[in-house]
């Protein structure tokens, strides 16, 4: 274990800080099972209980651990970051991060667009759009569900057998000419409502990010309208910006 720097002027709470971020993130501690207590933290670092618990309400305030009351402190989940800045796929992104991804479909039809629908992807309203309705998994555990009202070229169709072999939406739109390569898109934090909340696996009216957008393809035919709505505590969006 490594020791910490006591002629150092980095403050020992911030050491201790860095020193248990280095060990979450080496999957030392799991998810939801009991960190070390604040003695055990005392001897292993030989620090004094104030700089034990300074380290702790710092990690507790970053979002990585969390205490319960007669109980001690628990590993959270590490949240999935995912940049605002960037298109690219579910399927993408966790692959990137090497992250085991699958997808439940829960739903899979070709209906009339609605109104609101209709006017997304700029069709008449009644004109028929496939409708796609998929949990998102990620190393096994629910993250997301995600609905998408799919607008194909003239003459080209979707089935269940090509979604699975695909495996990503968008890795089939491309194979049926309609290649995403930009989105309008937005996000905004709402509340979990009894069905959502089921396949989150979480408490109705724990927070979701919901991110809503419209896909289009190089020649600016919106392809895509979609709505995610990803579970609150796994999830982080990340954007970069310059002045």
């Amino acid at each position: 274990m490594p020791s910490l720097d006591r002629t150092s002027p980095i403050p020992l709470y911030h050491q201790l800080k860095q020193a248990l971020m280095a060990r979450l993130k080496q999957g030392e501690f799991r998810p939801d099972r009991p960190m070390p207590t604040e003695t055990e933290l005392m001897r292993t670092y030989r620090v004094s209980r104030i700089t034990v618990r300074q380290a702790m309400q710092a990690l507790e305030q970053d979002g990585l651990i969390y205490r319960v009351p007669g109980r001690g402190t628990f590993a959270k989940e590490p949240k999935i970051s995912r940049r605002l800045t960037r298109l690219s796929s579910f399927s993408q992104d966790m692959q990137e991060r090497n992250v085991r991804v699958a997808s439940r479909l829960l739903d899979f039809r070709q209906e009339p667009a609605n109104g609101a629908v209709a006017e997304k992807l700029d069709l008449a309203p009644e004109s028929p759009v496939w409708f796609i309705r998929r949990l998102r998994l990620a190393d096994g555990g629910p993250v997301a569900v995600n609905l998408s009202y799919v607008r194909l070229p003239r003459g080209q169709s979707i089935t269940v057998a090509e979604l699975e072999t695909a495996g990503s939406l968008w890795a089939l739109l491309e194979e049926k000419e309609a290649q995403p390569v930009e989105a309008d898109q937005t996000l905004e934090a709402i509340a979990a409502q009894p069905e959502l909340a089921k396949l989150l696996d979480l408490p109705v009216g724990a927070p979701i990010l919901l991110v809503e957008g419209v896909v289009y393809t190089r020649w600016g035919v919106p392809v895509e309208y979609f709505q995610v709505f990803n579970r609150g505590d796994r999830y982080k969006f990340v954007l970069h910006r310059t002045r």
